[in-house]
């Protein structure tokens, strides 16, 4: 099993397509101006990549037929795909996983991330976007300092969602919705300019501030005693 390295000029792509039904999503950071995918090969599983008018398309199969449950299990061992993404990238971002997790972290983008997952979990670390989109089914969507100039939307249909956002408190209108009656999140919260939206069919959803509160004005200093 050997390591498969292929890599893209970053200002020649407008738009990243990956869709995994085997293969664990791994994206960080690019040192470079490129694109970088690798992953390993086996003989049981294929990675096809192609490239047409600016749009790089990523997707898995296995190399022979439908297997069956067992072949699956052993189909998605030891798969993990890994894709570095430098700062200069301008375009968008589309990420799918069947059932396995997404993991983003280290990214610091100018256009749209789209990230969806079937059972897997989506966790997302320091992870900024002009526009930011996560939806899973049965998986938890965590977020560690995330943040989204335009909108940020989080949505699953039974996990909960976790969510950390970069700025003060003030910087958000954050809009949560789940039919779980307990959760204490439900409702809008805040006023501020960025727009967040947090939606479970049934899980918990918990939200908090990197940078806390924003900081009290400090008091008047006393005039001088005569």
């Amino acid at each position: 099993m050997g390591i498969n390295l292929h890599s893209y000029p970053a200002p020649q792509i407008g738009r990243v397509d990956v869709d995994c039904k085997i293969f664990k999503i791994r994206v960080v950071e690019s040192p470079s101006d490129k694109i970088e995918i690798s992953w390993a090969d086996a003989a049981a599983r294929t990675l096809e990549i192609t490239e047409s008018d600016g749009a790089l398309s990523v997707l898995d199969r296995p190399s022979l037929g439908a297997p069956g449950p067992l072949a699956w299990a052993s189909l998605k061992k030891g798969a993990q795909l890994l894709m570095k993404i430098p700062p200069c990238f301008r375009g968008t971002l589309v990420f799918r996983a069947r059932a396995q997790a997404v993991h983003l972290s280290g990214l610091s983008l100018s256009g749209a991330l789209a990230v969806s997952a079937g059972a897997g979990e989506i966790l997302l670390e320091q992870v900024c976007a002009d526009r930011l989109d996560a939806a899973a089914a049965a998986g938890k969507i965590n977020c560690r300092g995330v943040d989204a100039d335009t909108a940020l939307t989080l949505t699953t249909k039974t996990g909960p969602i976790l969510c950390n956002l970069n700025g003060v408190e003030t910087d958000y209108t954050v809009c949560a919705h789940t039919n779980r009656r307990r959760c204490p999140a439900r409702g809008t919260h805040g006023s501020g300019g960025k727009q967040v939206r947090l939606v479970s069919g049934r899980g918990d959803i918990k939200f908090s501030f990197a940078a806390g509160a924003p900081a009290a004005p400090a008091a008047p200093l006393a005039p001088p005693r005569p």
